[in-house]
């Protein structure tokens, strides 16, 4: 398998998190399990074959995707079919970046799936075409961004104050009516705002970025100890740690530590092929 992750420069780099390219990958295992890395992602499989994602429970049927389609923010881990020979680019979108792209709310892909043809957006039904012939990986990329930067929408007000308010939930310096009293804007208007560009209200996605510190540090090759984890990751204590990590997750953060990983968000999962 070879693996590319571009982070583009600014200006896209306000919308776009990362594009993450792999080819000929073929995972070891029957499942792998997908952690919340608090990002809307658009997906595009480059060989063909389609990708299955498994029901969350015994009463719910797997989905079928193929060709191109979105993955909303996530706030539970999700379970594929372990691919084979595949070939995908994911295009990793900041909170508010998808809005920029598409103009569509990101609450409506809030813990779903959507394949781009149900969309009808013209852009995405050429975007794959424009991206197949290409056999050069790093190409692959760069065109990528180059279509991109010509379809955001750069000047879009609302997206800009969504980066405002990610830049400050970020940092953590400041409450939410604090934000509010800089910017002139209620907690309502920043919450629906916020929800309505980001597809989670900012409440939950501190919770997943806090999810997403506490999986950097515990991926780290210096034993870290999970009071240590917590506090490095902004939780009140190791029992808020626990708690959270095994809500987003499904998994304790010891048993996430012994789980066999392709990289942090993927965990093996079923039996080995």
């Amino acid at each position: 398998m070879q693996l590319y992750i571009d982070i583009p420069d600014f200006p896209l780099r306000r919308a776009v998190k990362c594009l993450i390219y792999y080819e000929d990958y073929t995972a070891d295992h029957a499942f792998e399990q997908l952690l919340p890395d608090g990002s809307t992602q658009l997906v595009i499989e480059l060989d063909g074959n389609p990708r299955v994602l498994c029901g969350k429970n015994d009463t719910q049927t797997s989905r079928t995707f193929r060709d191109i389609w979105i993955t909303g923010i996530q706030h539970q881990t999700v379970t594929y079919a372990g691919e084979e020979k595949a070939s995908t680019l994911t295009i990793q979108f900041e909170p508010g970046g998808l809005f920029q792209f598409l103009g569509i709310p990101a609450t409506e892909f809030q813990d779903n799936m959507i394949p781009a043809d149900l969309l009808s957006v013209s852009e995405l039904s050429s975007l794959r075409e424009k991206l197949m012939d290409i056999q050069d990986p790093q190409t692959l990329l760069n065109r990528t961004k180059s279509l991109l930067t010509q379809k955001l929408d750069f000047n879009n007000r609302e997206a800009e104050l969504v980066h405002h308010l990610r830049r400050q939930l970020d940092l953590g310096n400041q409450t939410l009516k604090e934000i509010g009293n800089s910017t002139g804007f209620s907690n309502k208007h920043l919450i629906h705002q916020f929800k309505k560009l980001a597809g989670t209200t900012p409440k939950q996605y501190q919770k997943i970025s806090r999810f997403n510190q506490a999986l950097n540090l515990l991926n780290q090759k210096d034993t870290l100890s999970y009071c240590q984890v917590a506090y490095g990751s902004g939780y009140y204590d190791q029992a808020h740690l626990i708690n959270n990590f095994q809500q987003l997750s499904g998994y304790t953060p010891s048993q996430y530590q012994k789980a066999i990983k392709s990289y942090p968000h993927v965990i093996a999962s079923g039996l080995k092929r």
